[in-house]
């Protein structure tokens, strides 16, 4: 359809003076829920034109994407790590490189306990986790150490997930950065 990640819906302000009309916010979230679902039709590239005419670049996700310094450990491995967060459950992910493919899991009411990859208990949430890796072909070559808050398991899950995929970042090529904004690994679903 078109580069929906880097842009954004026009915002009421905006809307009000493209258009040169007194909008309400009801107006405007009609609209806008209206193009999405047209940008989900499987003919909606017929009218892509008319649809990104109401989207603006999003100067916002273009800063946020600066891309991590890795630190060095003790033992010269790089590190990186990242805050995710999606609904109201949190995750900072410690990523390592090079590494054997550990994951330590825990929650932030019960540091003391570490578990691994069957924290989340349903294959969904554990897909969900290694598929940034899987995607990145970097998958058994780091560690990951987890710590999890808040919100459901599904939720945690997500917001892993996005943290990963932000520490990724600093380890692969620009192509595959751009793959993985395409993909949706880089999109936070807050």
């Amino acid at each position: 359809m078109g580069v929906l990640a880097d842009s954004r819906w026009l915002n009421l302000e905006e809307l009000t003076a493209v258009t040169l009309e007194k909008i309400t916010e009801t107006d405007h979230k009609e609209l806008i829920t209206v193009l999405e679902r047209l940008t989900a039709l499987p003919f909606s590239y017929r009218v892509r034109d008319e649809i990104f005419s109401y989207r603006v670049a999003d100067g916002i996700s273009k800063s946020k994407l600066v891309v991590l310094t890795p630190e060095y450990d003790e033992q010269g491995r790089a590190v990186v790590e990242y805050k995710g967060q999606r609904k109201t459950a949190n995750a900072v992910v410690r990523l390592t490189k090079p590494g054997t493919g550990q994951v330590a899991v825990r929650h932030v009411e019960s540091p003391e306990y570490v578990m691994d990859i069957s924290y989340f208990f349903a294959l969904k949430e554990r897909l969900q986790i290694m598929y940034p890796l899987q995607f990145t072909k970097l998958l058994g070559m780091v560690d990951l150490d987890i710590t999890v808050e808040g919100g459901g398991v599904a939720g945690q899950a997500g917001a892993v997930r996005y943290a990963i995929s932000m520490c990724l970042r600093s380890f692969v090529e620009k192509s595959m950065v751009d793959d993985m904004k395409i993909n949706g690994l880089l999109t936070q679903d807050i």
